[in-house]
């Protein structure tokens, strides 16, 4: 009897371990990110970081948070050099291209910006106003030239925004003001412009100088050039070329493809106050599908 009772017992407990539900081992998710858009770049326009936002302006957590959102939903961030090979015909980039770019070389973006690049492994460009390298009195502090060789020794890349025409000029006689670059000066005290010869002397000497002084502080020539304030003509695109520029970018909102004229490279603004993760993401794919339809 008592090995009777034994016996069931046992067929009881072996029953209800057969009974408890197997547990599937972990899965991992293979699904490949989405493809928004290819052979395209999206070239993404910041500015300064700071903890209170205003125009131009974005704090550092909205900045990470930018950053989280292009490796969450599969962008691949590349380096200006990938850019320029693209753009000649001697390389393919992958799906959902980023480009990072910010203007005017605020110490804000060694401060705040470059140590999370450099933790996600992400590359940047920064266009500097040349002459204010390092200034701190009366303007938003700039970068450092050694603070400038340690990211560009990190894989960044330090470009030009000219060598000190990142200002507004007089351009007639009512005394309104134009973009340096792209104005001729007029002199209220002599009542008269300047020549299209002095000018285009002018915006020569400036934009050689930026490439001379870059070469010289950094060991690399400037190939790329911010046109400040955003503005470019005819004049400033030949004048780039001749002092060695190979391709120039604007602030015309839009995405980047191999027929994109070197001296007219879109950029789409990133460093908007409020702009969320999640807006930067929409805006993106909206000028992948459609460039014309969604103008800023």
């Amino acid at each position: 009897m008592k090995k009777y009772i034994l016996t069931l017992i046992t067929a009881v407990l072996l029953t209800l371990t057969c009974a408890q539900p197997v547990l599937a081992a972990p899965r991992h998710d293979t699904r490949q990110p989405p493809v928004y858009y290819q052979n395209q770049v999206a070239v993404l326009l910041y500015h300064n970081l700071d903890k209170h936002e205003n125009g131009i302006t974005i704090t550092p957590q909205r900045f990470q948070q930018h950053l989280d959102m292009l490796q969450q939903k599969g962008y691949n961030v590349i380096d200006l050099k990938t850019l320029e090979l693209f753009l000649q015909g001697q390389t393919h980039i992958p799906p959902n291209a980023v480009l990072i770019t910010f203007d005017d070389g605020y110490q804000s973006v060694y401060q705040y910006a470059y140590p999370v690049l450099k933790k996600k492994h992400m590359s940047a460009t920064l266009f500097v106003i040349v002459n204010h390298m390092g200034a701190t009195e009366g303007e938003i502090p700039k970068i450092t030239w050694e603070e400038a060789k340690e990211m560009q020794a990190a894989g960044c890349s330090i470009q030009s925004h000219s060598y000190d025409s990142h200002a507004e000029i007089t351009i007639n006689e009512l005394g309104d003001t134009g973009p340096a670059l792209t104005s001729r000066i007029y002199f209220r005290d002599k009542r008269h412009f300047e020549s299209e010869y002095e000018y285009q002397e002018r915006i020569k000497k400036d934009l050689a100088l930026s490439r001379s002084v870059l070469k010289s502080k950094l060991g690399q020539p400037s190939t790329f050039l911010a046109v400040p304030l955003g503005k470019e003509n005819r004049s400033v695109a030949e004048v780039a070329q001749k002092t060695g520029f190979k391709c120039i970018f604007t602030t015309v909102p839009g995405l980047i493809d191999a027929g994109t004229a070197p001296t007219q490279l879109n950029r789409i603004n990133a460093g908007q106050a409020g702009l969320s993760a999640q807006t930067l993401h929409r805006r993106i794919i909206q000028y992948a599908e459609d460039p014309e339809e969604h103008m800023d």
